[in-house]
C-alpha cells in the first residue's frame, strides 16, 4: 500500500507533464487570434515549457534547481480571468 502512496506523486507529475504539453500549443493559437493580448499567449507558452520542465526534473535530473517555474499557476489565472472578464464581451465582428 504505501508503494501506491508514493508512487501517486510520479503519476500526479506526469500529468502535469502532459498538461505542460498541452500549454504550448494553446499559446500559440492564441498568439495567433487577433482579440487576445500576445502577452497571454507569450504567457501560456512560458507556463507549459515551466511545467514540462519543472515536472521532468523528477524523472530525468533530480538535482536540477526549478524554482523558477513556481509562479506556473499564476500565469494560467491570468488567463482565466481575461478570459472570464474580457473575453465573454468579445463581439462577433472581431472574431473573424
Amino acid at each position: 500500500m504505501l508503494f501506491y502512496i508514493k508512487s501517486y506523486k510520479y503519476e500526479w507529475f506526469f500529468g502535469l507533464v502532459l498538461f505542460g504539453f498541452y500549454l504550448i500549443p494553446l499559446g500559440f493559437l492564441v498568439l495567433k487570434a487577433g482579440y487576445v493580448p500576445k502577452i497571454m499567449g507569450w504567457l501560456l507558452i512560458i507556463a507549459g515549457i515551466s511545467y514540462v520542465v519543472g515536472h521532468l526534473k523528477v524523472f530525468l535530473y533530480p538535482d536540477l534547481n526549478t524554482s523558477f517555474s513556481m509562479f506556473t499557476a499564476l500565469r494560467e489565472l491570468v488567463f482565466m480571468l481575461w478570459i472570464l472578464i474580457k473575453g465573454s464581451r468579445t463581439k462577433e465582428s472581431q472574431i473573424d
